[in-house]
C-alpha cells in the first residue's frame, strides 16, 4: 500500500518495443477490449484509493506478469477542540489544534462548514472566547492531504 496525495499522476512504462500497456484502476484484471480495462497512452490521475492494475501485451511475446500497486489518500487527521463541548463561560478560551504536519485549520462558530476563504470561516492562530451559546465546527486542511473531517463541539455560555 503507497500513501499518496489527494491526486497523484501515474506513468507506466514497459521497455518492450512495441508493447502495448492496459490498465485498470477498479482492482479488476486488465483486460483488452473489456470492462473497465483501458490502453496506456499518457499519465492519468488518480484522487481516490484503489488498485492499479497493469499489464503489457506485445506481438511475439508472452504477455507480461500482472503488476498491482494499491494506493492510499493520505487524510490530515481530525482538529480537537478543548474544551469539548458543554458549559463554559463568555472568557473561556476555546483552542483547536491538530496533529498533521503544517497543517491550517478553519473553523466557524455559527454552525456552518468551515470552508477556506468562505463565508464566516476564519483561519485559527489563537485561542478565542464566544460570548454566546455557539456551535463550533473546525477542518484541518494540509498541502499532500485530503481535509480532514469536520470536528464540532457544542458550548453552551452562562
Amino acid at each position: 500500500m503507497k500513501a499518496i496525495a489527494t491526486t497523484q499522476t501515474i506513468n507506466l512504462t514497459d521497455t518492450t518495443t512495441g508493447a502495448a500497456i492496459y490498465y485498470t484502476t477498479d482492482g479488476t484484471v486488465p483486460a483488452p477490449g473489456q470492462g473497465t480495462t483501458q490502453k496506456f497512452s499518457a499519465p492519468f490521475t488518480l484522487s481516490a484509493s484503489g488498485s492499479v492494475k497493469a499489464l503489457a501485451i506485445a506481438t511475439g511475446y508472452l504477455n507480461s506478469a500482472l503488476t498491482t500497486t494499491s494506493f492510499t489518500l493520505q487524510r490530515a487527521t481530525n482538529p480537537t477542540l478543548s474544551p469539548t463541548g458543554g458549559a463554559i463561560s463568555s472568557t473561556q478560551p476555546i483552542t483547536l489544534a491538530d496533529t498533521t504536519t503544517g497543517a491550517a485549520i478553519y473553523y466557524t462558530t455559527d454552525g456552518s462548514v468551515p470552508s477556506p476563504g468562505m463565508g464566516t470561516t476564519k483561519k485559527y492562530g489563537s485561542p478565542f472566547t464566544l460570548s454566546t451559546s455557539a456551535t463550533v465546527k473546525a477542518l484541518a486542511v494540509a498541502s499532500g492531504y485530503m481535509s480532514s473531517a469536520i470536528a464540532q463541539a457544542n458550548y453552551t455560555v452562562h
